[in-house]
């Protein structure tokens, strides 16, 4: 039985502006049904944890740089809505906000996008590292740019070489690449030579969907 951490921002019925739900709502189930332990790894958006019950907390998080400002851990629970086990990370100061999961209530970004989901690749990365004693993925799959950066993290970590599991990266929507200027990269908290062609630079911007293509094993879309 293989063990498949899923990241990514939104899960239906709780939370949806796109495919992306829909996807993170089956494909879980859809995998159960072939044998897989699946879990799935979602911020802690109001709808998600509202919907998380008999929740527990696996660790209190500790990220690097910049996103370490915001005091964040990881609660387990059940998800009802989606049938789904689920971890959800527990940081207000980045999730609840009058809004949308990516922009203000006027409709413009958020302005630390980059740090908001940095922590959700991040936390993934961890988790595939071992952050849950009870539980560590044999595979971990990222979804669009909110997750891309996971891969990232674990090439820093060492990867394969360094027994870490196999990454996927799906692409759900490519017209979104979570692009930010490169002055942003710093608080990342990756190695300064990520930031190139072969990494995570595009056009001298960040790209987290870069990271995802780049740095991932498997590429689905």
């Amino acid at each position: 039985m293989m063990r498949v951490l899923h990241a990514c921002a939104e899960i239906y019925p709780l939370l949806k502006t796109g495919g992306l739900a829909d996807v993170a709502g089956a494909l879980p189930a859809a995998l159960a049904g072939h044998g897989a332990e699946v879990r799935v790894l979602l911020p802690g958006f109001a709808p998600i944890l509202e919907g998380l019950e008999n929740s527990r907390e696996v660790a209190v998080l500790k990220p690097p740089a910049a996103m370490s400002g915001t005091p964040a851990r990881l609660l387990y629970g059940h998800l009802p809505a989606c049938s789904a086990w689920a971890y959800v990370i527990d940081a207000p100061g980045f999730y609840l906000r009058d809004g949308g999961p990516y922009a203000d209530a006027g409709g413009q970004p958020w302005a630390d996008n980059d740090l908001r989901f940095a922590l959700l690749g991040w936390t993934a990365a961890e988790l595939a590292r071992g952050l849950d004693a009870g539980w560590q993925p044999q595979l971990l799959h990222s979804h669009d740019w909110h997750a891309a950066l996971a891969s990232a993290y674990l090439a820093a970590a060492g990867g394969r070489a360094a027994g870490l599991p196999p990454t996927v990266h799906t692409v759900h929507n490519l017209a979104y690449q979570g692009l930010v200027d490169a002055s942003r990269f710093a608080g990342l908290g990756l190695p300064a030579h990520f930031f190139a062609m072969h990494g995570v630079e595009f056009h001298g911007l960040v790209s987290f969907m870069k990271a995802g293509l780049y740095f991932a094993d498997r590429i689905t879309t």
